[in-house]
């Protein structure tokens, strides 16, 4: 009859703890698999904040409370309870007192007159009242206009954007609206340039597309013409379509279909994350492929994007560019195929020791 020896049955009892491992470990396993597949933002970003402490988020939340960033430490509040994450009482308690109406009176008035004065706010109050004008046609004809005077040390993504954002204005209004989203776009990512809250790296992948977007030959010949404009006659009707000639002829709209695209990425990302959502987006992307990346991850995150951006500041990286979180996703799946290899054998040496002891009890009879 078949016996197991203690030495046979100490080495076959230690795959119960690896199964157990096996088990609590697979479906981070399965979700590690999936991410360098698919290379995922959102089930990447889902996969680290899973694994993040609660101090992580309580301590971003009361930094955006001392910042006076209310907004943003809603949204972070949000992203932990998406993330099932349970905070500090206190933490939420003092969140609630600066919701009270003397502290948001207090905060808005000062935001305001921030964004009036000096073009630099938090919320958003301030913010649109520093933007509402880069945000219609006036602040393009008194961006286009300026760095045609600037010539020939103009600023080539400002002119870009605001000459092609005349030419959208026109679309707009051809097309009953249609272009209006990428208008707002455009309009978000040259006040984001203008006041430094787009990265260097975007920043300079803009500025290689402006090169080609701009007519050089053709800037020369214009500077001249508007180098003693005023913007006061800018609301005269005939210099309005001298400038709007001048774009056709200075932007190539057929080369501006990239910075088009960011332009369209950045006002979905607004739409589903808020305006300061979409200027965030702009200062964390360093590239158009990122940009493209947090604009996917605002449509599944919505209100909780910004709080995820602050608290993953490298979110909008490809998994391949994440290299802490490259490797512990990689040593992850091998510690899981290892297991599975360790249990497959060790289910072999069993199913061998039971073949033999039947066929030596059958030898016997």
């Amino acid at each position: 009859m078949f016996q197991l020896s203690w030495r046979k049955f100490l080495t076959y009892i230690w795959v119960l703890p690896v199964i157990i491992g096996i088990v609590q470990l697979s479906p981070r396993a399965f979700d590690a698999a999936e991410i360098l597949l698919l290379n995922d933002t959102y089930k990447l970003a889902k996969y680290r904040l899973s694994s993040l402490p609660s101090e992580q988020y309580e301590k971003q939340i009361q930094l955006a409370i001392e910042g006076k960033d209310i907004e943003l430490a809603d949204s972070i509040v949000l992203l932990a309870q998406q993330q099932n994450v349970m905070l500090d009482s206190k933490i939420l308690e003092d969140l609630e007192q600066e919701k009270g109406f003397w502290k948001t009176s207090t905060r808005v008035s000062q935001d305001l007159w921030s964004g009036v004065t000096t073009g630099e706010s938090v919320g958003m109050a301030g913010l649109s009242a520093a933007l509402v004008s880069d945000m219609t046609s006036i602040g393009d004809v008194r961006d286009f206009a300026s760095e045609i005077k600037r010539w020939p040390d103009q600023d080539n993504i400002v002119l870009a954007l605001s000459g092609t954002g005349l030419l959208l204005t026109g679309a707009t209004v051809m097309s009953a609206g249609a272009a209006a989203p990428m208008k707002t776009g455009i309009s978000i990512v040259k006040l984001a340039k203008k006041t430094g809250r787009i990265s260097k790296g975007l920043s300079v992948q803009i500025k290689n597309l402006s090169k080609e977007i701009v007519d050089k030959k053709i800037l020369g010949e214009m500077a001249n013409k508007f180098k003693n404009i005023r913007f006061s006659q800018l609301v005269s009707a005939n210099y309005w379509d001298d400038l709007t000639v001048t774009a056709s002829k200075l932007i190539s709209i057929n080369k501006a279909n990239q910075v088009l695209g960011i332009g369209g990425s950045i006002n979905n990302i607004k739409s589903t994350a808020g305006f300061k959502g979409a200027l965030d987006a702009l200062s964390r992307a360093d590239s158009i492929k990122d940009i493209k990346r947090l604009e996917y991850l605002s449509g599944k995150l919505k209100s909780a994007f910004r709080g995820a951006l602050m608290i993953l500041p490298d979110i909008a990286k490809s998994v391949y560019r994440v290299s802490m979180f490259l490797i512990e996703v990689i040593a992850l799946l091998i510690s899981i195929i290892t297991a599975l290899i360790y249990v497959a054998w060790v289910v072999v040496k069993m199913c061998k020791s039971i073949f033999k002891g039947r066929i030596s009890d059958i030898g016997s009879v």
